[in-house]
């Protein structure tokens, strides 16, 4: 079952797949999977585990320009950090218990890195949060919040069950998709709440043109004027304008 993708930024006819219930990170070449076939890069094909060369349901992934992937392990509560050609990666966030300290995450899913800023954002989900943490921190790495945080709800300033994430490249504002909300967050650096520019502010779901049910992965086009949603339970990719 895959659940994350990222293309390779040196080699874009290169991606990398999480494949969430054989616990294991496949690389595909050249958009194609006959010659050279995929290879695991990571994780234990068909073994789940909490080692550093296991996976416990893989989701979240990211590759930055060294070719280090960046892996969200759902089950173990932690991000990992696995080196091309490794046999094994290192935790960067998350202690690998669940928990909601600065330190932990609980069922974290989405990912996105700014590797202008050495940062990583994770979707924070059964803790309603998105948090930041430095890639130049130690282990445990000491998060921050920077949405979410206040509990589980549809006000303003929470989210519920957060996963995607995408940052502005022009503003830095983060595009959050408050999955059990049915929204699409809109929430600038610094600010304490969020604006709700897709789906229905207080959370309800929909299937007509201006609802969603459950959305999961986010995207903006390169001139930041339409956002893009996997509508999930609606079966179906949404475009919206950026006002």
């Amino acid at each position: 079952m895959p659940y994350g993708v990222s293309v390779d930024p040196n080699e874009k006819s290169n991606l990398y797949v999480s494949d969430f219930m054989n616990n294991c990170i496949i690389k595909i070449f050249n958009m194609q999977v006959i010659s050279p076939l995929p290879i695991i890069v990571a994780g234990v094909k068909g073994s789940g585990g909490s080692g550093a060369n296991q996976f416990s349901f893989p989701t979240g992934i990211t590759v930055d320009s060294n070719g280090n992937l960046y892996i969200v392990d759902t089950l173990n509560a932690r991000i990992m950090l696995w080196h091309p050609n490794s046999t094994s990666g290192h935790m960067i966030a998350g202690t690998g218990t669940a928990g909601s300290d600065s330190f932990s995450l609980n069922y974290p899913f989405g990912i996105l890195l700014d590797e202008d800023n050495s940062y990583i954002y994770v979707g924070d989900t059964s803790n309603n949060r998105i948090q930041r943490f430095s890639l130049l921190g130690g282990s445990p790495n000491n998060g921050t919040t920077v949405a979410g945080g206040n509990g589980a709800g549809a006000a303003n300033n929470q989210l519920l069950s957060p996963i995607g994430i995408y940052i502005s490249k022009k503003t830095k504002a983060l595009y959050i998709a408050d999955q059990a909300n049915s929204r699409i967050q809109r929430w600038n650096q610094g600010e304490q709440s969020g604006v709700t520019i897709a789906g229905d502010p207080n959370g309800q779901t929909g299937s007509n043109a201006t609802m969603l049910a459950n959305p999961f992965g986010i995207a903006l086009n390169d001139e930041e004027t339409f956002l893009y949603v996997c509508d999930t339970t609606n079966n179906r990719i949404q475009r919206f304008q950026i006002i």
